[in-house]
């Protein structure tokens, strides 16, 4: 037998020893944040957010990617009672380049260069050509307005914290639609910062507000950015000083309002 086996047994003990000794130790898992305030208060304050906007006038550079093209255009918008918007797209001397009005069972497009009003499903068409993509701006002018669409239609079927600094993610049901939303919150201000709709669990359409600053009495987000998955278009509102709350007549949803006063 070789003597000298022992000593190199010997040795590698104690080498393994080493070894194990110098392992790093698994850090301890991060126990998940807790909610400081109850799903009461936080859901007061979201109904109270979206309560608290009821209008909006701005200038805004909307920046839009798709697959086939991106650009960037300069526009006013006007926005009211979550179901009317007017986006007026100006050239870089501030001369309108088209008008592009909704309001409910209504659709109109003003093209200045040929004088021209497109309605119904050729004003769809003309939106493409636009604005390089087309929207449902049934759906997303309480986006415009930073609150969460159709919110008064949610079942909010639970309320968890994640993240550090904490964020409150609320996960809510459409039972009309079918669809699932997830919505999170800033953990300081409650109001709401991100929102993913869901169909069939594939993601819809993801929201962020961000950029919120105060006018007047409302944090508003002067920054909106809508992302849809099915389309693979992004658009971005970056709003400059919005006017929150405004009084909006009728007539600002009317092309030609001076004319439907004529007796």
């Amino acid at each position: 037998m070789n003597p000298s086996f022992p000593v190199r047994v010997l040795l590698a003990a104690i080498a393994l020893a080493v070894l194990s000794a110098c392992q790093t130790v698994p850090p301890a898992p991060t126990p998940a944040p807790e909610k400081t305030v109850s799903d009461a208060v936080i859901l007061s304050a979201l109904e109270t957010h979206q309560s608290a906007v009821h209008s909006v006038r701005a200038f805004v550079k909307t920046q839009i990617r798709t697959p086939f093209l991106n650009h960037t255009l300069r526009q006013t918008v006007i926005a009211r009672n979550d179901q009317s918007i007017r986006l007026d797209t100006l050239s870089a001397f501030g001369q309108p380049l088209g008008v592009f009005i909704f309001k409910p069972g209504h659709i109109q497009i003003y093209d200045p260069q040929k004088n021209r009003i497109h309605t119904g499903a050729e004003a769809w068409y003309m939106m493409s050509d636009l604005f390089g993509t087309w929207f449902d701006f049934g759906e997303f002018i309480n986006v415009f307005l930073g609150k969460v669409p159709r919110f008064d239609k949610l079942e909010v079927r639970g309320i968890t914290a994640e993240g550090a600094p904490v964020r409150y993610v609320l996960d809510a049901y459409d039972p009309f639609r079918k669809e699932r939303y997830r919505i999170v919150l800033d953990g300081d201000t409650l109001r709401p910062v991100e929102m993913t709709q869901f169909k069939n669990l594939e993601k819809v359409y993801h929201v962020a507000w961000s950029q919120s600053k105060p006018v007047g009495a409302i944090s508003f987000p002067h920054q909106v950015t809508i992302q849809r998955f099915e389309q693979g278009d992004e658009v971005i509102l970056n709003y400059r000083n919005p006017q929150v709350n405004p009084a909006i007549p009728d007539t600002a949803f009317e092309l030609f309002p001076e004319r439907s006063a004529t007796p």
